[in-house]
């Protein structure tokens, strides 16, 4: 019950907020002037990306507050709280483990700025991409007076270049990432060893051995 609360509190919260930056974005294009509009080129995509944008970033905001944000934070304070009570358990465990408990942290920290700004550049590329379709078909009557088709599409396919190129630069951010977390089983290899030493040789008790492994490894994935 807690966790779906939380989760409409967020998406309430989200919700709200979004709806508020859209009518303040709407004010803002109404209250430029004509000549805003009318001095952009005919192939210039700043006209079309003052239509396009209003709903993808702000979908884009939506996600970070309803999802992001509070992912964020439980993930931070299962970062923090679950090596506290590992140390709590078996300080030499925890410690011997902690370096791979980073190994988890900054490959997930790197790759995901990687993929951050890829999708960023992604977002802009469907934006000039959306509004070239939006202007033919706004303007379908013109556009087939002129015998203009085939320009409109080669703009079109022209603009879809750009995000194919990062797509693939996002997958394979992605699929290294992904890959990166097969540390997992170095670390368990490495506390069931170390946890035997600790246990035989050093009288721990093997629960909280073992209790103490699993939180470092909940803490850094």
């Amino acid at each position: 019950m807690l966790g779906f609360a939380e989760g409409l509190c967020w998406a309430r919260t989200a919700e709200r907020q979004t709806s508020r930056m859209r009518l303040a974005y709407l004010k803002s294009v109404l209250k430029q002037d004509v000549g805003f509009f009318d001095t952009q080129a005919a192939d210039s995509s700043t006209t079309y990306q003052v239509v396009s944008t209003i709903s993808s970033d702000s979908s884009t905001i939506q996600v970070a507050i309803g999802e992001k944000i509070p992912n964020c934070l439980a993930y931070l304070s299962s970062f923090f709280f679950c090596l506290i009570f590992a140390f709590t358990l078996s300080w030499s465990l925890t410690l011997a483990a902690l370096p791979f408990t980073l190994m988890y942290v900054l490959p997930g920290l790197g790759f995901g700025k990687l993929m951050m700004d890829v999708g960023t550049k992604m977002v802009d590329s469907y934006g000039v991409a959306g509004g070239i379709a939006e202007q033919a078909i706004s303007s379908i009557r013109t556009v087939y007076s002129y015998v203009g088709e085939r320009q409109t599409i080669n703009w079109f396919n022209n603009a879809l270049e750009r995000t194919m190129t990062l797509g693939i630069k996002q997958g394979s951010a992605r699929g290294l990432m992904i890959g990166s977390m097969g540390i997992v089983y170095v670390s368990w290899g490495f506390q069931a060893w170390f946890g035997c030493i600790l246990v035989t040789e050093k009288g721990e008790k093997g629960g909280n051995i073992f209790i103490a492994g699993f939180n470092c490894l909940m803490g850094g994935t």
